[in-house]
């Protein structure tokens, strides 16, 4: 008996339970927990299918085998959901959700040809190549794969520019620092992970002679991967993007417990008062850190100050803004171009201040400033 399934269901039943009892950087971030409870879902039931397949070979229709074939491309969809969670971006979620559903279906119409042609298929003579049934179950599976692997390779790339895009809003300290690079280096390596499983994929297209020895290799590479990526991103430092007091991991605000933030009114004040006067969100590099050492305050309390009096986390406090001050530059009769405006106002890419302008005003700057021109011309 191989006994690896068997280890990777263990360790995925071991891996829900340490993430729904075991104190994280999560805080209350909900969806980022179910992103990743997602990702040790399909960790979990590819154990599980791996272990069916290899007890009972002549077994179909089983609903982990199924389910493993079905949700193995869900894999980039749930690490844009962890990195949409932490970054709030959410704009281009909804695009995501609804291609996600139709590669799902897609797959769901080739899962069924595939096993209409495996019964129709004699088993005892299944590799007879000859088989014209074969042939086209054959082509069938290395198309369902490519579309598996090209997916996931394709949103875990846009999962890490987004990260890589998105400016951290405090200073990472001691494990912090240690979290935060390791999240990043398992992102970079899950490319590579999907990158290699599509070569695979394509290479064995045109020569099967090693498939085992591939699909061995491939399934103790996903294992060690499927482990380090729960657990990094169980312990990424999710307060660093958001600034919500909320997403301070319970290690952090029991720091700060016994001398809680009563009166977060008055602290806000301090912080409006001291962003406006010194325009300190034109600062690209603006941290929470500034913030708090300028008023000599905690910076679990600039957090909790700006989020229960503004609704919002910090980022989006100092891009309100930055996004008022973009708009008198547009305005004007003769603009800076958009990158100009973009560095001018404290952005530091065209990309975050584009996401950040849509989600104020569900316009892009293009269309604002030529809504603007067209009503001035009505007026006139």
């Amino acid at each position: 008996m191989n006994s690896l399934p068997v280890i990777n269901i263990i360790i995925g039943f071991a891996l829900t339970i340490f993430i729904l009892f075991n104190k994280n950087n999560l805080g209350k971030n909900r969806i980022a927990k179910l992103a990743i409870m997602g990702v040790i879902l399909i960790f979990t039931s590819s154990a599980i299918a791996e272990f069916i397949a290899n007890e009972y070979g002549n077994l179909r229709y089983n609903f982990f085998i199924f389910l493993a074939i079905i949700v193995s491309h869900l894999t980039g969809y749930f690490l844009i959901l962890f990195v949409a969670s932490i970054t709030n971006s959410f704009h281009n979620l909804k695009k995501i959700t609804l291609l996600t559903v139709l590669i799902t279906v897609i797959r769901l119409i080739l899962f069924v040809f595939i096993e209409e042609l495996l019964i129709k298929t004699d088993i005892s003579g299944i590799k007879n190549l000859s088989n014209p049934n074969f042939k086209l179950y054959v082509i069938l599976a290395d198309i369902d794969e490519f579309i598996m692997s090209f997916y996931n390779l394709f949103l875990i790339i846009i999962a890490y520019k987004t990260l890589k895009n998105t400016p951290l809003v405090v200073d990472l300290k001691s494990n912090k620092t240690l979290y935060y690079k390791w999240g990043n280096i398992i992102l970079i390596f899950s490319i590579f992970l999907y990158s290699l499983l599509l070569i695979n994929t394509i290479l064995l297209s045109f020569n099967r002679q090693n498939l085992d020895i591939i699909i061995s290799f491939e399934n103790v590479l996903s294992s060690v991967f499927f482990i380090f990526l729960s657990l990094s991103m169980m312990y990424f430092p999710v307060f660093a993007y958001s600034g919500k007091y909320e997403d301070l991991s319970p290690n952090d605000k029991e720091k700060y417990k016994s001398s809680a933030l009563t009166n977060s009114s008055n602290l806000f004040k301090e912080i409006d008062e001291l962003v406006k006067n010194e325009k300190l969100y034109l600062d690209s590099e603006l941290k929470m850190d500034k913030v708090s050492k300028i008023l000599s305050k905690p910076i679990p309390y600039i957090s909790q100050a700006i989020n229960e009096n503004t609704q919002s986390s910090f980022p989006d406090y100092i891009n309100s803004f930055r996004i008022e001050e973009a708009k008198q530059k547009l305005l004007t009769d003769n603009p800076d171009t958009i990158f100009a405006i973009t560095i001018d106002v404290g952005f530091n890419n065209k990309a975050t201040f584009y996401n950040a302008f849509k989600k104020s005003t569900n316009t892009t700057p293009t269309e604002f400033r030529k809504t603007f021109l067209k009503n001035k011309k009505v007026d006139i």
